[in-house]
């Protein structure tokens, strides 16, 4: 997959409290031309560190709607006869960069945001799951990669959408791992969180 050329100044992610190094960290930057065009370009990496393609989140939030998603996934691709797809509910944002060798705690979130929110605040094993739904095989992912001795906490958005997620985890990962609820506030979301909030959370 070739590498999107992006603005990573934009003020969109500023204004959003990420530091310099958190934009680079995840490489977000501003696309102004493209498939990707108006919208931040978050780079998806599959289990090994291959890049596969991008995400893309709307800067203007006045333009959502059924023509222009709040985000964009890679669509279908052919390269070399071979037919690519790629499907958010078989993926894990984030899970690459985790050593899961011996992992205490996987903290478990809907969105891009959240991850890099809860990163830059010093809590690095957060995977998100990309919406308010978890798949059976990102359960299944979740089992594969951590042991019994991981915990893991679900912090879903603080919204009948999120208790729901947070039911599913339960569901599907329960019966196999220690999972916990960090329950938030009702409206609240992980980024509203500062980082001793999100700790006393953990």
């Amino acid at each position: 997959t070739f590498t999107l050329q992006t603005d990573p100044q934009h003020p969109y992610l500023r204004d959003r409290g990420l530091t310099e190094e958190t934009i680079a960290r995840f490489g977000l930057g501003y696309a102004g031309k493209g498939l990707m065009q108006g919208r931040i370009a978050i780079p998806l990496h599959d289990h090994a560190g291959q890049l596969i393609g991008y995400a893309g989140r709307l800067v203007d939030d006045d333009r959502i709607g059924e023509d222009a998603p709040k985000y964009r996934f890679p669509g279908e691709r052919i390269k070399d006869g071979t037919r690519f797809e790629f499907r958010k509910s078989l993926f894990l944002y984030n899970a690459h960069r985790i050593a899961f060798d011996d992992l205490e705690q996987l903290v478990v979130v809907e969105g891009f945001p959240s991850v890099w929110w809860m990163v830059q605040h010093g809590i690095d094993n957060v995977v998100a799951v990309m919406g308010a739904s978890i798949s059976t095989e990102q359960a299944d992912l979740i089992v594969m990669l951590t042991s019994g001795k991981t915990r893991i906490v679900v912090m879903p958005d603080g919204d009948s959408a999120g208790t729901a997620l947070a039911q599913k985890v339960f569901e599907l990962v329960g019966t196999r791992r220690f999972v916990r609820w960090a329950r938030l506030e009702q409206g609240k979301q992980p980024t509203d969180c500062a980082a001793d909030a999100l700790r006393a959370l953990l």
